[in-house]
């Protein structure tokens, strides 16, 4: 039977034919790509089909960057090859870093408490309740949870520098101030801290320069409080949502700088376990494990490479 008005069916393409370049015209759907190109995939080759920003090259690993490119912007400061960078506010490109000072929490212009007596002890969850409830109202919140917080404040008041600091007043100049450490056989989860001895750190106008907890807590009465606590805070430049990619080369402070934008293979790393999602940390280093803010850097590869997410 003739077959007039239909065209043969094609062969169908093997991986054996893509790798020893036998494909024949037959095979071949696009007429503009002969069989000797497949093995070579240079440049004009793949002219379109390439995304902005990714080059061909010899053989598929030149294209094992597809779905990636580059973005160009001054430098916000010296950039390595290889860091992790983040767009800045006004447009530049910065190495993400991070730095930890040792700060005071606490509110500074209201008070939190008017009801104290003057036993041997405070009500320590009150006080944390209290504390909570400013954390909450800060953004971001410097604490993952209130009982990240709880420890953080117990951490301080029994540390002999750092302590707990009770203001007077409310106004948030903080000119009466009482500011010292408590010695304890209590736990930040117990509902009272019971006070075993104090240790003043600083003491600022009216307030008492006193270790007398009975003392303390008689100036303290029906006076507008505000508590504060230290606490060693890292502070980075990284939000949840400026993280774009890696520096392809180094570039000092205000020259025209290059990253490998997200859908990029970043190349060069060591010791990532292949399948792993990691996360930039706020110093600027990856993990499996998340930071706060969470930010995905990508899947591994293999173990010197990541998919830029």
């Amino acid at each position: 039977m003739s077959m007039l008005g239909r065209t043969p069916a094609r062969a169908a393409m093997i991986a054996d034919d893509i790798g020893n370049n036998t494909i024949d015209s037959n095979k071949i759907i696009n007429a503009s790509i002969v069989a000797a190109d497949i093995g070579a995939l240079d440049a004009s080759v793949m002219t379109g089909v390439l995304p902005v920003g990714v080059t061909g090259g010899s053989g598929l690993d030149a294209i094992s960057g597809v779905g990636g490119s580059t973005f160009t912007a001054v430098a916000d400061g010296a950039i390595a090859a290889g860091d992790e960078c983040i767009v800045t506010a006004a447009g530049k490109l910065a190495k993400i870093t991070s730095s930890t000072n040792d700060v005071f929490f606490g509110p500074s212009t209201s008070g939190l408490f008017a009801d104290w007596s003057t036993g041997n002890g405070f009500r320590q969850y009150e006080i944390y309740d209290r504390l909570w409830n400013y954390a909450q109202s800060l953004s971001p919140n410097p604490f993952a949870s209130q009982a990240a917080m709880n420890q953080a404040a117990y951490n301080s008041w029994t540390n002999a520098s750092w302590g707990l600091a009770i203001h007077q007043d409310g106004s948030g100049g903080y000119g009466n101030m009482w500011q010292g450490s408590i010695n304890t056989s209590g736990v930040y989860s117990d509902y009272y801290l019971t006070i075993n001895s104090l240790s003043i750190i600083s003491v600022t106008g009216s307030a008492p320069s006193t270790t007398n907890p009975g003392t303390l807590f008689s100036w303290l009465n029906y006076k507008q409080l505000v508590f504060r606590f230290k606490y060693s805070a890292t502070v980075t430049n990284m939000n949840a949502t400026n993280f774009c990619g890696w520096a392809d080369g180094a570039y000092a402070d205000g020259v025209n700088a290059t990253i490998n934008l997200k859908g990029s293979i970043e190349t060069g790393l060591t010791g990532l376990t292949t399948g792993s999602s990691y996360y930039i940390q706020k110093n600027g280093t990856l993990s499996t494990t998340t930071d706060d803010p969470s930010v995905l850097a990508g899947v591994a590869l293999a173990t010197d490479k990541l998919l830029v997410s």
